[in-house]
Parts: C-alpha cells; structure tokens; sequence
C-alpha cells in the first residue's frame, strides 16, 4: 500500500478507531523492543512518539471530521433553501400567499368583490366597504356552512352574489387563514403537488375561498381534493357561481357539484323585506334592479331598457318607443343563443320589422334613432349596444354582456325568430363552432326544436360543432336526462354511420349507448332490443 492511499485509509476510519489503532500500534512497539532487550527508556520514547502520532493523527482527523460534516450542513441547508424558495415561488403562482387572516385581505383586489360607486366614498372614511344589506339566504347560507362545512352560491351578474360570498366569509373565526387561488390551475396544483394544506403557515384554521368555481374545475378541482379539504378540522369552504353557468357545471361536474349540496341561488330583484333594510341602509337609493344592482351600472342600463325612448321625435308625445326596446330586446336574444357573432343591423332590422308586424313599417330615421339611443352612453362609457363595423365595411351591434346574462338567466320563453336567424347566420357564415354553440345553448335550455335544427346542420362527424354535441349529450346524461340522450345519440349514429358505415364498432357502440337511453327513457324493451 503506498503513502497515499494507507492516507486515505487512515482518514476514512473514525477519530476513535484511529486512537486504538496507536493504542494497539504503540503496545506491539513497546514488546518488540523488549524481545530485543532494548533499554527501558528506549522502549518508553519509542511507545511515547507512537502514541503522540497517534493522538495527533486521531485529533486531525476529528477536525476534519467535524469541518466535513460541517460543511455537509451548511450545503443540506443551502439545498432545503433552494427548494424552499422554489416551493414559495410556486405556491405564490397558485395561491395568495403566505395566506392572510380572512379579515385582514382587500376584498376588492384579491376576491373578486365588484368596486362600486360607493367604494371610494367609504374608502376616504377608512372604511373598506359600503354598507352590507342582509339578504334573505345569508341565514341559510351561514346554517350551512356551519353544519356542512362548505356551502355554494349562485346567481347572475348584479346579484351581489360575490359580496354575500365575502360577508359569510366574516362569520368563520377571526383566526381563521384565507386560501385563495390565484387563477384557473392554482388551487389544483396548490392541494396536489404543493399539498399546502400541510404547511405549518396554513395555521389550523383556514378558509378556502372558491369564487366561479367553475373555472378551478376546469383547471383541475376535483370532488376527492374538495373531500379531502372539507376532512380537515377547521377548514371551511365558500363558493360562487354564476346561476346561468350551475345547470351545465353541475352536470358535467356531477361528483364535485354533490360535495357542496344544493346551491343558495341569491335572486337579482329583491324581496320586500331586503328592500326595507336597503332603504333604511342607503335612503333615496333606488333598488328596484337590485341591491347590488343599484351601486353598478347595469341598474342604470335596466332602467333604461324598461322605460324606453321617451323623448322619441318618431312617437306621439310621452310614449315609450316600441320600437327602440325591440331593437335592444333582440340584440339582447341574439347574444343569448351563444352565437359570438355581432348581429348585422340589416338582419336586426328584418328581426325587428317581424316583431312589430308587417302593418308598422319600420322607418329608416326611426331605426337610426333607435339605435342612437341604445348604444348612448348612460354612465360613463356603458351603454346597453355597442355598434361597429365589420371587416366587411357592414354595420354590426353588440349587446351589453351583463344584460344579456340577466336576460338569459330571467327570460321565460325563447324567441324563435331570434335563435332561427342565429343558426342561418352561422350556417351561411360556415362557422360550425358558433352553430355547436347555438345548439349546445338551445339543448341545456330546453327549447329542443332549436337544438334539433342545429344538430341537422352538422354535415361530418369531424365537424368542430360535433364537440357541442358530444357535450350535449354528456349534460343529458348527467342530469339523467333520456329524452335527451336520445335526441343527441340519434344524430350522432347518423353522423357516425355516414363516416365508417353500418358495421363499424363506433356505430354498435353508440347504438348500444341509444338502445340504454330508450330503456332509460320508458320505452318498451324491443325498441332497446332492436337498436
């Protein structure tokens, strides 16, 4: 063994293990030199020199022993900084965080709580919020909660439904930690990978904080994280949605709709009794649109919408202009069939004029009136139309997008008409993903000759409406819908048979889905037997 690696080895045996080896090393000196009959003090120096060696080469090697594991140390903690770091940074990408007390977060800039024009009346008081006007569900909502451990509220735009989210949010205790995700795929890898829950800064107590919980499913949010969550001592969970959004989440979500029970729908137009607190709350407020409503624009647009043009040169004096609601009405309508197209002018004229009746024709200054009253500004830049021009040089309008989502949550028949010209338009303009839209939109409404004449229109299987299709379908089916299985199975074996032909196992595979659906349906088993 040469001098460096008997070095090696020297150094590789523990400080302890060296010194018995001098020990052992010294000894076998001390009786060689005595066989030789060496002098007693030779003996005794030549042991001592050993034994110093020894004592010196154990005393290094403690040193370095206690330098290496020092410096593994330091380099275990420089690594569980790093990934510290790293595991922060990735929790701030999904999460507010370090997660704050629940009273302590700016409802405005970090839950979704709609700024109104109050906000910053109060704001100069050094009040964070307005005034809050008890609704008639918050008792419902907080029993729940309470008793649940979670509770889900919906409504449309205006409702305050984000607002009551936030106050019920103030009733869990004040030590209580506010998990909130910062957009659609936060929470999902924030409770997955990251298991943040876990985390000694999530305190014992937290609050978890799912406003539009539909964009978290979508990215990623599933029933067994909700349970998991929901397990956990303390843990309380306050979700939103819009109402005209629940009926398809519910149905394509059926697991995690079920974790939160039924939904509290907070209704737009207030009771009588939420109105007396509102005017006691805010005197000379008009609240007939809503409480929320009231401190938004869309007050303003509905009240414009229901009390017409007035001032109408085209119309005997004092009259609210028929004409004018109708032309809004309808641009309302189209919007609500999902299309995503603007509407023409010349097609809202047609729509309009059919309407009215072929015994008012409808004047083209009477029109151009019409339409300047509906895209006027009421507050600020907010009008209930917007008009552009195409890339075709074609005058178009569009819908103010909050009155459309409260006409289409409150409307109570479909227009014919309206949904008729929506699928020409989309049939004529070959945009097959506005035409899936349409049907999907007529399907979940429930108006099935609509849906039907949209499924007509799909010409192949790998048309891009097929996918709305496809949806439609699994919204049936997961509402327990037959009769609408049905309807969307049959075109989708018509379709499937055209593609690959009778034999084709895509084609038994969806006639058995039909030949279910029929069962399902009350129909008699032959019927099931045959398909």
């Amino acid at each position: 063994m040469d001098g460096s690696r008997w070095l090696s080895w020297v150094r590789a045996l523990p400080a302890s293990t060296v010194l018995g080896v001098g020990a052992a090393v010294a000894a076998a000196v001390y009786t060689v030199l005595t066989i030789l009959a060496a002098p007693v003090w030779a003996r005794l120096l030549a042991t001592l020199v050993v034994a110093v060696v020894a004592i010196a080469v154990a005393f290094e090697k403690l040193r370095t022993d206690r330098r290496v594991k020092k410096e593994k140390e330091e380099e275990e903690k420089q690594k569980e900084a790093v990934a510290e770091a790293k595991w922060v940074n990735a929790a701030k990408a999904c999460l507010l965080w370090p997660p704050m007390p629940v009273r302590e977060i700016d409802p405005y800039k970090e839950l979704g709580v709609a700024r109104s024009s109050l906000a910053q009346k109060y704001a100069e008081r050094a009040e964070l919020l307005p005034p809050y006007v008890e609704r008639d569900i918050d008792e419902r909502a907080l029993k729940r909660l309470r008793s649940h451990g979670s509770v889900l509220l919906i409504g449309t735009r205006a409702s305050g439904v984000t607002r009551s989210a936030y106050e019920l949010t103030l009733t869990v205790p004040a030590s209580s930690l506010a998990i909130v995700p910062q957009g659609p795929h936060g929470l999902a890898t924030a409770l997955g990978e990251l298991d943040v829950l876990s985390r000694p800064e999530c305190g014992t107590r937290q609050l978890l904080w799912l406003d539009k919980v539909d964009t978290l499913a979508r990215g990623g949010l599933t029933a067994t994280m909700l349970r998991r969550c929901r397990e956990r001592p303390g843990l309380r969970i306050v979700a939103t949605i819009s109402s005209t959004e629940y009926k398809v989440w519910s149905a394509e979500n059926p697991v995690l709709a079920a974790e939160f029970g039924d939904p509290i729908l907070l209704k737009r137009v207030p009771s009588a009794q939420e109105l007396t607190r509102a005017a006691a709350a805010y005197p000379g407020v008009d609240f007939s649109e809503g409480i929320a409503a009231a401190f938004t624009v869309v007050a303003e647009l509905l009240k414009q919408l229901n009390s017409g043009d007035n001032t109408c040169p085209y119309e005997p004096a004092g009259d609210d202009c028929a004409l004018a609601r109708e032309v809004v009405d309808v641009a309302v309508v189209w919007a609500s069939t999902d299309i995503g197209r603007p509407l023409p002018v010349g097609q809202l004229l047609a729509l309009v004029q059919q309407r009215l009746g072929e015994h008012r024709r409808i004047d083209g200054k009477h029109l151009r009136r019409a339409l300047k009253w509906a895209d006027s500004p009421v507050v600020g830049s907010a009008s209930l139309l917007v008009r552009e021009t195409d890339s075709e040089g074609e005058q178009v309008v569009i819908a103010q997008a909050d009155v459309a989502e409260i006409h289409r949550a409150e409307a109570e028949e479909p227009d014919e008409a309206v949904w008729t010209a929506a699928l020409d338009a989309a049939g004529h303009a070959d945009d097959s993903e506005a035409l899936g839209r349409i049907g999907f939109r007529a399907h979940i409404d429930g108006n099935a000759g609509i849906a039907a004449q949209a499924w007509a229109m799909i010409t192949a299987i790998d048309d891009p409406a097929v996918v709305s299709l496809r949806r439609a379908l699994a919204f049936s089916r997961g509402r327990d819908d037959p009769a609408g299985e049905v309807s969307t199975l049959e075109r989708l074996l018509a379709l499937t048979e055209t593609a690959h032909g009778f034999d084709h196992p895509k084609v038994a595979k969806t006639l058995t889905d039909l030949g279910n659906a029929w069962l399902k349906s009350g129909q008699p088993p032959a019927k099931a037997r045959e398909l």
